[in-house]
């Protein structure tokens, strides 16, 4: 269990007790009191031991807690898995219809290849915007 060595040592040291005179005072071993104020480790019984000697109430013995509140991650932290199945699928087909286009002579190299051209521009967009996305939310939880 968890002991505010540090809060021990400073209660200790305003009575002007050695580690030795605070253990014989709370019925505990000398090297119990000393694994308390450097580990901050000792049982339920050493904690009500230490408070009664000390005169204090057992809460003051507790370590405090960290405040710092829980982030609750917001929506965009994380770019869905779907979006880049969804970019994924999206690129395939419009790729692929591209080259059918070609492959069945409607389309002539030329508009092919401008096609591609387009296709590959708005994904390329799309990979830059999920980025951007993804680079906010990161250093917005980094400053906060």
């Amino acid at each position: 269990m968890k002991i505010d060595g540090d809060m021990v040592r400073v209660l200790r040291e305003k009575k002007s007790w050695s580690q030795e005179h605070l253990a014989d005072a709370a019925g505990l071993s000398a090297r119990t009191v000393q694994r308390v104020e450097a580990d901050g480790i000792g049982s339920a019984e050493t904690r009500l031991a230490l408070a009664a000697a000390l005169g204090v109430p057992v809460s003051t013995l507790m370590p405090a807690e960290p405040t710092a509140p829980a982030r609750r991650p917001a929506p965009w932290d994380r770019i869905p898995f779907g979006a880049w199945v969804g970019l994924g699928i999206g690129a395939a087909c419009s790729i692929g219809a591209v080259a059918y286009t070609y492959v069945s002579g409607v389309a002539t190299v030329a508009e092919a290849s401008r096609h591609l051209g387009i296709a590959c521009a708005l994904i390329g967009t799309s990979l830059g915007v999920m980025g951007a996305i993804r680079g906010w939310a990161r250093s917005r939880a980094t400053a906060a």
